[in-house]
């Protein structure tokens, strides 16, 4: 923070609003023929089809060392898989709790069917949803089949491992590949883009199959096997056999209001992933109770009475900085208006409660606004970056401790308040940072008082109990007095959330030296190392989001907490499987009367969704009833095919196909490109091939964020370019380097769409578009399609005119001039 006065001096800053801005917002007066490239760009014709993944190889290294272990099935897993090995081959959904193994019933599914080989040259897919499962799934594969017969496959993989960049599958048997652990996404990214096809597995499992449904992958993959079982070109002897792993048997979450609805939602699940087996326990029961021992739920409602005296200061901060931004506005509207038009702010529109999502989704709107007022734009992107942070700290309040928060309000101004260097210079943009710490100082001591109050009368009930709750199940009530053993993982909604809890438990006497807690969110960059640690015991206390929900193996985890997080019966299901240590304790520790009731209602779904799972497995053991059902599956599925061909049709024609477009820079509004210039580059990024490059952008290096350098190289593609509009330096893209290439990648969102004056399609269709911005390019009202040589080979005859055509496109890289 930014500090010029005494100390002594400190009362006389707070002062009223009226008197802080007084005089701060008054305005001021003051020699190749391109044949050799062509041919190398002939020769990389099948690069564009290709989709790589990469990884590091000591991590191939440490997966080939994974030991093998012989397969011993316990009694109540045979009866889930005696289905799905029967000689009939059924489609099959084995269900059971979470911690049951159902993963080795997948296993002793593909070593029958690889030792039977119905299919020869068959393959096996084992399909998970997120990459830390993947990587668990395969390990686990692995440890029962040589590594040398499996691959995995994910959006963090190796190429080497990518058997499937050439269609050739002779390749795949040399390298002696069976079985393939996959995302679902990258499944279907490879399906698409190597042409592999379902045909070529033998087996295909679904791991947390509950998702498939609606626009889901596995919802995806299903729909094209369905769509193949309808054509009647298709040998029905050719379609793979599918297998279904899930707790949760059910889909459309919180519609299940009594066994009717259960009953609809599992028959649903069945329908869409074409199953006529149901496999779960039954004869077996006690079997299985011997193993997994169920969780005791505790589901405790914490009142906490009306809004604190430190969230209304909050909010009052927050009104505070909305009126400075008013304020603003309105001092400088005139020469906002006169420099750009088209600017609009509009903060009557402020949407309530200041802690929603929607107040959360309204400001990050205005964050995005460009004034091109210098001054305007300082305070502009200062409060609403403020705004942003206050309305999360706001969502918190009742979950954390307010001294905390109160910190945590603190560290935020004093990073806004640090200037960039071009800034410290300039004493207009000084006055100003010097005015933003002066409102701070309205409510500073305010904020200050009421967090300090709270923490001395120890008034936070929620943290409170989830302390008490920690102590409890993790330190003191141990029976075998070995306070190594007990694990616990709190569940939060949000990634700030997680973070602040972990340093809390970090500087907690009780907590930090014993149970040293950590947190990890989707974020997180080392969450195989921080799940291994939490399974080595070196971390036994871990905060985390909804990423580790579902599937993640931590057999010593005892507690399980649920802290003031809105769930569905899935998530409350799958949260409470991570307890697997016997005698586990699943907590829902919520203010919230509506979260309460929720997680209340979620166990009545768990039980009616158990009650479908009965009847229906002996339903289907009556030929009759099951020929019934069958007859309604064919049905439904038939009418969801046509459905999928029809989306997929609507998808691939748009309305204005073949109408002429001009893209327009949103800022300054000058002409940048035509829509006849757009064309698909390995399938998904948007390219333009325009001969007067360098008088319409201008070359700024910079930095590209690790994860995304990574999937670039993957494509091998280079990107360490921006590229800004050569008029008013509006950020419009960025430039690639693919081999000899420089190629344009234009931001969608920073231009407006024209129908252009010349579009000869309007004669006869008599059709017009309004000119608009779009976000996302496949919004925009007309299909782009893949680069090919012969457009390559338009654009460097317009560059030949030019004289621009020395080395094709590295005029494209080399000749701009500089920003």
């Amino acid at each position: 923070m930014i500090e010029t006065e005494e100390p002594n001096a400190k009362k006389a800053r707070v002062m009223n609003l009226d008197d802080i801005l007084k005089g701060v917002f008054e305005t001021t007066a003051d020699d190749d023929d391109g044949t050799e490239c062509l041919d190398k760009l002939n020769s990389l014709t099948e690069d564009f089809q290709k989709f790589g993944i990469s990884t590091q190889p000591e991590e191939e290294k440490k997966r080939q060392s994974i030991a093998i272990k012989p397969l011993e099935l316990r009694k109540y897993q045979e009866e889930l898989s005696a289905a799905v090995c029967s000689d009939s081959r059924p489609n099959t959904l084995a269900t059971c709790e979470t911690n049951s193994g159902k993963t080795l019933v997948a296993v002793h599914a593909i070593e029958t069917w690889r030792q039977k080989n119905p299919k020869p040259l068959g393959k096996f897919a084992f399909i998970t949803h997120t990459v830390a499962l993947c990587e668990q799934q395969y390990e686990i594969v692995c440890s029962y089949i040589s590594s040398d017969f499996v691959a995995i496959c994910h959006g963090e993989t190796t190429t080497s491992q990518n058997v499937f960049l050439h269609p050739d599958y002779e390749k795949a048997s040399k390298l002696k590949k069976e079985v393939f652990v996959f995302t679902a996404q990258t499944f279907v990214n490879l399906r698409l883009k190597a042409k592999f096809e379902l045909t070529d597995f033998t087996l295909i499992v679904f791991d947390e199959c509950h998702h498939t449904d609606l626009k889901h992958p596995f919802n995806e993959i299903m729909l094209n096997y369905l769509a193949l079982k309808f054509d009647e070109r298709t040998e029905k002897s050719s379609l793979p056999q599918i297998l279904g792993l899930t707790a949760s048997p059910t889909v459309f979450e919180n519609t299940i209001l009594d066994e009717e609805d259960a009953r609809k939602n599992l028959v649903l699940l069945l329908q869409n992933m074409d199953i006529t087996e149901l496999s779960s326990v039954v004869e077996q029961m006690e079997d299985l109770r011997s193993y997994c021992e169920v969780p005791e739920d505790n589901i405790q409602l914490i009142e906490i009475g009306g809004k604190s005296e430190f969230e209304k200061n909050v909010e009052k901060l927050m009104t505070t900085q909305l009126e400075l931004l008013r304020r603003a506005h309105q001092n400088f509207k005139k020469e906002i208006l006169a420099s750009k038009p088209s600017f609009l702010l509009d903060l009557t529109a402020c949407p309530q409660p200041l802690e929603s999502q929607k107040f959360e989704q309204w400001i990050r709107e205005i964050s995005k606004l460009n004034s091109n007022h210098p001054k305007f734009q300082v305070c502009l992107t200062f409060v609403s970056r403020l705004l942003i942070q206050l309305n999360i700290i706001l969502g918190l309040c009742q979950t954390i401790d307010y001294s905390i928060l109160y910190e945590k309000i603190k560290s935020v101004y004093e990073g806004l308040l640090s200037p960039n260097d071009s800034d410290s210079v300039n004493p207009e943009l000084q006055e100003l940072y010097d005015t933003f710490d002066k409102v701070f100082s309205i409510l500073d001591k305010e904020l200050e008082k009421s967090a300090r109050m709270s923490r001395e009368n120890n008034d936070h009930k929620m943290m409170n109990v989830l302390k008490d709750t920690i102590l409890k199940e993790l330190l003191n009530d141990n029976e075998s007095g070995d306070k190594v053993l007990n694990r616990g993982i709190v569940f939060v909604q949000k990634k700030t959330e997680a973070e602040i809890l972990k340093n809390w438990a970090a500087s907690d006497d009780d907590f930090k030296n014993i149970l040293k807690p950590e947190f990890i969110t989707a974020d997180t960059k080392n969450q195989r190392e921080l799940l291994e640690n939490f399974r080595k015991g070196s971390c036994r206390l871990l905060f985390a989001t909804s990423v580790i929900e579902e599937g993640i193996d931590i057999p010593d985890c005892k507690l399980v907490v649920n802290y003031n997080n809105r769930i569905n019966h899935i998530q409350q299901l799958q949260q409470r499987g991570r307890a697997r240590m016997n005698h586990g304790k699943y907590y829902v520790i919520s203010c919230s009367m509506v979260f309460h009731e929720l997680a209340t209602a979620n166990q009545k779904r768990q039980k009616l969704t158990e009650i479908a799972v009965a009847k229906i497995t002996a339903e289907m053991k009556n030929q009759t009833k099951k020929a019934t059902m069958l007859q309604e599956m064919s049905a439904h599925q038939k009418v969801a095919v046509e459905k999928f061909k029809l989306s997929k049709m609507e998808a691939k024609s748009k309305e204005f196909d073949g109408h002429l477009f001009q893209f327009h820079c949103k800022e300054c509004t000058k002409e940048v490109f035509k829509s006849s210039e757009v064309h698909l580059f390995k399938g998904t990024f948007r390219i333009v091939l325009t001969p007067d490059y360098a008088k319409k952008f201008r070359e700024q290096k910079y930095t590209v964020a690790p994860k995304t350098q990574k999937y670039f190289e993957s494509q091998n593609i280079q990107s360490n370019k921006l590229l800004y509009c050569f008029n008013c330096k509006n950020k419009l893209g960025q430039l690639f380097k693919y081999g000899f290439c420089g190629l344009i990648n234009p931001s969608i969102n920073q231009y407006l769409l024209e129908h252009s004056s010349n579009c000869e399609k309007c004669l006869t269709d008599f059709k017009r578009f309004e000119s608009r911005p779009f976000k996302k390019w496949d919004l925009v009202p007309f299909n782009q399609y893949d680069m090919k040589a012969g457009d390559v080979r338009k654009n460097y005859v317009a560059l030949q005119e030019l004289g621009q055509e020395t080395n094709v496109f590295q005029n494209l890289i080399d000749n701009a001039g500089p920003l």
